[in-house]
């Protein structure tokens, strides 16, 4: 080999040598390489429609709670994950919330783009300059010769360096900045902020609830960098991915795909049998019935329905209409005087109702000896021109919108449990009973549907037979997802749908004061401690340096 080409080819083997040591920098944000925040926490968050809570779970039954926060003035968490419900039955892809991820597009620096292509070199140059170097430097010692081989044709040791995802939304630290500051800035100051709904910003709401969980775990002792997520059932897709970059902000790793609440609260529930899940709110109820899958040794989803319009707003809503109808007839207001309640502002009479109602069953003023259902209130309303409206409400008035809303949930219930091949059979049946006593060909049929009839009506007039337990499925155990205040208007409306065969109750709810909201992050934890146990076994030698921590 001639001289100068052997110190060319060492020259570049060098930088060779000197490219290897730089790390590959290039990354997208897919889910990065999993367990780079360490070995995971037992740790569940739950968000709801208005809250979020984190748990900490170290054993099948012993559960803290170490933060429970509810969204700051100006975090409009609570307005995206409302206006997402209102979608939840939107199949055009349209949405009120803007996509504006062109504008969070990931810059790469030139090494980054180049990277590929620098990197594929260096191993084909080092093996080919191996191979002609390899008669020349056989003429030395056997010590260079060592040295020599060693370097070319060593064997490198796999290391496990899991790499951190970088995210699309990091230029949102700093809005998040501003928006602190602008808080500590009086009211009259403030500069008025964007009206519009986009994914960066849900994506910032959920993030500055996440700090706040932070905040408040980091004061139980307990800093979090790993949790499993649940939320609202009505946020997926491309929506449910915004919680895994607010919680990679926030420098939290989550190990999969974020759950419904309903599936992560059903792992509260006894092992076996099936559990029927009531996840309640203010503008929502979701049932979701689910039976217990031997081979994933989780309960697993049955049946659901999503319901727009229940929650405790609609009970309140039906209580305003009550008593102002009942206001109506005692005044015997004419029609020009009905319209007062838009006058005063119909929003603000349904709220300051709804406080009367809360007044007359949780109210602490009330004597020891009075009944609750003898207990009664009165609401001043004041119109623009300073006429003083007097509503009374009564224990009466309340008892009787809940009852109504009692008997629509347990419809509800039946509608979700019932058996189909039950209720194919059963319209089968009727059809064929019709069909004796009314010659109607099928088109006859097409046609009456075609101009407004309903098939419910034209069957109505064959008896129907009675419905029996064998109609509907069974319920081993019930769950409750609600803040607490109408949790018992909910077990009502279970024991009135599955009387005389009323459910269990969950071992989560036979605990002494456990809160229902809870619930989904006690799952959510219970998860996690699924993946330190995959952990554990993926990497055994950590107990053991955990063990040596310890000594």
């Amino acid at each position: 080999m001639k001289p100068i080409s052997c110190m060319l080819h060492c020259i570049l083997l060098s930088c060779t040598v000197l490219l290897s040591l730089v790390p590959a920098v290039a990354s997208s944000f897919q889910r990065g390489d999993r367990y780079w925040n360490g070995k995971p926490q037992p740790i569940g968050i739950d968000f709801s429609f208005d809250h979020a809570v984190a748990v900490y779970a170290d054993g099948p039954g012993n559960f803290t709670t170490i933060g429970v926060v509810r969204p700051n003035p100006d975090n409009p968490y609570i307005q995206y994950v409302h206006t997402l419900f209102n979608e939840r039955d939107t199949w055009d892809g349209t949405s009120a919330v803007l996509n504006d991820d062109n504008e969070f597009e990931l810059e790469e620096a030139w090494i980054d783009k180049n990277w590929s292509r620098v990197s594929s070199w260096p191993g084909r140059f080092t093996q080919d300059s191996c191979s002609r170097l390899l008669p020349f430097f056989i003429k030395f010692k056997p010590f260079i010769q060592f040295t020599f081989i060693n370097f070319c044709f060593r064997e490198e040791e796999y290391q496990y360096r899991p790499i951190k995802p970088r995210s699309q939304y990091a230029k949102l630290l700093s809005q998040r900045r501003i928006r602190r500051l602008r808080t500590m800035v009086p009211k009259w100051f403030r500069s008025p902020q964007p009206n519009k709904l986009s994914r960066s910003g849900f994506v910032l709401s959920i993030f500055e609830l996440v700090e706040q969980i932070k905040e408040v775990a980091l004061q139980n002792n307990i800093s979090i960098t790993s949790a499993i997520i649940s939320k609202p059932k009505w946020i997926h897709n491309e929506m449910e991915d915004l919680f895994d970059e607010a919680c990679l902000l926030a420098d939290i790793e989550v190990y999969e795909q974020p759950r419904d609440r309903a599936e992560m609260a059903a792992r509260t529930a006894p092992e076996g049998g099936t559990v029927l899940l009531l996840d309640h709110g203010n503008y929502h109820l979701d049932l979701v019935h689910a039976a217990w899958d031997d081979r994933e040794k989780a309960h697993k989803q049955r049946g659901s329905m999503g319901l727009k319009d229940m929650g405790t707003s609609r009970m309140f809503k039906q209580l305003t209409w009550h008593v102002l109808l009942g206001y109506m007839r005692n005044t015997n207001s004419t029609k020009d005087e009905t319209n007062w309640p838009n006058v005063v502002g119909l929003q603000h009479v349904v709220q300051e109702v709804s406080v009367a109602r809360n007044q007359l069953k949780f109210g602490t003023e009330w004597p020891q000896l009075l009944n609750i259902s003898e207990r009664d209130t009165t609401v001043n309303f004041t119109e623009p021109s300073g006429r003083v409206r007097t509503v009374n409400v009564t224990s009466q008035d309340v008892s009787a919108i809940e009852a109504r809303y009692i008997a629509e949930i347990s419809n509800n219930i039946r509608t979700l449990l019932t058996k189909r091949d039950k209720l194919d059979e059963y319209w089968t049946g009727v059809y064929e009973e019709f069909m004796k006593t009314n010659p109607m060909s099928k088109q006859d049929i097409q046609d009456y549907l075609r101009n407004g009839g309903s098939m419910e009506k034209l069957l109505g007039v064959v008896p129907h037979p009675k419905k029996d337990d064998s109609w509907y499925e069974t319920v081993d155990s019930v769950i409750i997802l609600d803040k607490g205040h109408d949790a018992e208007i909910l077990r009502m409306a279970i024991e009135k749908a599955l009387r005389p065969n009323g459910p269990n109750i969950t071992q989560a709810e036979q605990e002494m004061c456990v809160p229902y909201y809870a619930i989904a992050a006690r799952g959510a934890a219970l998860r996690a401690r699924d993946w330190i146990s995959y952990y554990e076994a993926s990497f055994p030698e950590y107990e053991e340096y955990e063990l040596e921590d310890e000594l």
